[in-house]
C-alpha cells in the first residue's frame, strides 16, 4: 500500500526543468523524509549485499526503486531521458544536483553554430570536468550486473555529458539524437552526420552575401542580387540555407519580406541540409510575422514536413521551442485538419502530446474534440496523448487543473472509440486508458 501511495502521490509543484532546481529539491527531499526514502538518496555507505544479510538487501532495493521512481517522475521529459540509465536514486540525484550547477552559457545552443566550433567547445569542458573519457571510450560500457560500482561512476558521467550534448546542439540538431541515450552514441552520430567536408568552392561567392544577410544589411545583400539574381535561391552555406533561412534564424523580419517577395512558391519549398523548410524555421524560432509573410505566397509549405521525424511546422513549433505556444495556435489556426488525422502520420497525436506538456491544454481538446481516435494514436516517441497526459498529472497535487479533461474522457463520443476495439485495434492501449481515468480521479 505505502508503494502505491508513494509512486501515485504529486511529490513537487513543478517538475525539474533545469531552472527551478533549489525549490524543486525542497520539495522533493521533504517528500522523500515523508515516506522514509531520503536515507536511500544521501546514503554513505554501500547497499547491503544480497549474500550477507539477503531480507536488507531486498528491503534497500525496494526503497531504491521507489525513491528513483520519485525523482524521475518529478523531473521534465528531457532531464528524465539524461539519467534513463541510472539504477541508483542516490546516483540520480546526485547526477541532478551536478547537471543544475552547470552554467547555462557552457550549454548554450545556437543554430548558426559551425560543427567545429561547437566540438572544440564541448571538448574543452569534458576535459576539463573529466567527462571526456566517457565520449572518446573505445570499449562497451559496464554493466550493472558485471561490475555494479563500475557502473554507477559511467552512469552519472554518461548523464552528465548527454546533457550537455543534448542541450548544445541547437533545436534543429536535436532530432538527429532524440532518442539516443548514450553520450558515445550521441556524440559519433552527430560527428557521422556533421563531420566537416571539403569545402565547396562554389560557395566562396556567396561569402560577402551571406554576411550581408547575417549582420541585416539589406542594401548590399539587394545589390548582390541585382547582380547574380539567382542568388536568391541559392543554398549559400555549407548547412544548405538559402538567404531566406540565414535571415529568418537572424531575425531580420525587413530582409524575410523583401527575399519573399522574389522568390517563386518553389523557391520558397527548398529545405536546408537538415530537411527545414523556411515556415519550418519560423516555427523553430517563434517568430509569427514572418510566418504569416511566408504562408500569404506558398500557403503549402504548412503541410511540408521537416526534418527526420517529418514533423510540419505546427508540430515543430510545440516540439522544439519551449515558448512556441503562441506561434502554434497560428498555425494551427491555418493548419488543415487532414494533415494531423491518426492515419495520415504522427503528425497529429505529437502536437497533442506536444500541447499537454506545453499546458497549452486549449489546443490539445480542441484537436481531441474534433478527431477523438488521436487520443489513442502514437506521437514519434512511441507515447499517446492519454499516456502523456498521465504522466503530466503527477506534477500537480490536485486533479482541479485537469477537471476539463475528465468532462471530456467521459463524454459519450470519447465513449465510442470503446465500444469498436477491433476499429481501433490495440486494447492494451483501451486498458491503458481506464486506468488513466482512475489516475486523474
Amino acid at each position: 500500500m505505502e508503494t502505491r501511495s508513494a509512486s501515485r502521490s504529486a511529490a513537487v509543484s513543478e517538475v525539474l526543468d533545469g531552472d527551478n532546481y533549489l525549490v524543486w529539491s525542497v520539495q522533493l527531499r521533504n517528500y522523500l523524509m515523508v515516506h522514509d526514502l531520503w536515507d536511500i538518496v544521501k546514503a554513505t555507505n554501500e547497499p547491503p549485499k544480497s549474500e550477507n544479510d539477503e531480507a536488507a538487501s531486498k528491503a534497500w532495493s525496494r526503497k531504491n526503486i521507489m525513491a528513483l521512481h520519485m525523482i524521475q517522475i518529478s523531473c521534465g521529459q528531457r532531464i528524465c531521458f539524461v539519467i534513463s540509465l541510472i539504477t541508483s536514486a542516490k546516483i540520480a540525484w546526485d547526477t541532478l544536483e551536478e547537471i543544475c550547477r552547470i552554467p547555462k552559457n557552457v550549454y548554450e545552443a545556437s543554430n548558426e553554430e559551425s560543427y567545429v566550433a561547437w566540438t572544440n567547445r564541448l571538448k574543452t569542458y569534458f576535459m576539463d570536468h573529466y567527462l571526456w573519457d566517457i565520449v572518446e571510450a573505445t570499449t562497451k560500457p559496464p554493466m550493472p550486473e558485471g561490475d555494479e560500482i563500475a557502473f554507477k561512476a559511467w552512469s552519472k558521467k554518461n548523464a552528465l555529458a548527454l546533457y550537455l550534448i543534448r542541450e548544445s546542439c541547437g533545436s534543429n540538431i536535436f532530432p538527429f539524437i532524440g532518442k539516443i541515450n548514450e553520450a558515445k552514441k550521441a556524440w559519433d552520430t552527430l560527428a557521422e552526420k556533421f563531420k566537416p567536408v571539403m569545402v565547396n568552392i562554389g560557395l566562396s561567392q556567396y561569402s560577402t552575401f551571406q554576411m550581408d544577410i547575417q549582420e541585416g544589411n539589406w542594401d548590399a545583400a539587394n545589390h548582390f542580387l541585382s547582380s547574380l539574381p539567382e542568388a536568391v535561391s541559392a543554398k549559400i552555406s555549407h548547412r544548405g540555407s538559402t538567404a531566406l533561412h540565414i535571415a529568418i534564424f537572424a531575425g531580420h523580419t525587413n530582409i524575410v519580406e523583401e527575399l519573399v517577395m522574389k522568390m517563386s512558391e518553389e523557391d520558397l519549398k527548398i529545405k536546408d541540409k537538415y530537411g527545414y523548410t523556411v515556415l519550418g524555421c519560423c516555427a523553430l524560432v517563434g517568430n509569427i510575422k514572418m510566418a504569416k509573410c511566408i504562408i500569404e505566397k506558398c500557403r503549402i509549405l504548412l503541410r511540408i514536413e521537416n526534418g527526420d521525424i517529418k514533423l510540419i511546422p505546427v508540430v515543430v513549433a510545440l516540439s522544439y521551442n519551449s515558448k512556441g505556444i503562441e506561434m502554434a495556435r497560428y498555425l494551427y489556426s491555418e493548419t488543415h485538419l487532414e494533415d494531423l488525422m491518426p492515419e495520415k502520420s504522427i503528425n497529429g497525436a505529437t502536437f497533442i502530446t506536444r500541447a499537454i506538456y506545453a499546458k497549452a491544454f486549449d489546443m490539445a481538446l480542441d484537436l481531441l474534440e474534433r478527431v477523438p481516435s488521436l487520443a489513442i494514436a502514437l506521437d514519434f516517441t512511441g507515447m499517446s496523448p492519454m499516456e502523456a497526459l498521465a504522466r503530466l498529472s503527477f506534477a500537480y497535487p490536485s486533479g482541479n487543473q485537469l477537471i476539463f479533461w475528465k468532462q471530456w474522457i467521459y463524454d459519450s463520443e470519447y465513449h465510442s472509440l470503446f465500444t469498436l476495439p477491433f476499429k481501433c485495434g490495440n486494447w492494451f492501449h483501451m486498458f491503458r486508458s481506464s486506468w488513466i481515468l482512475e489516475v486523474i480521479d
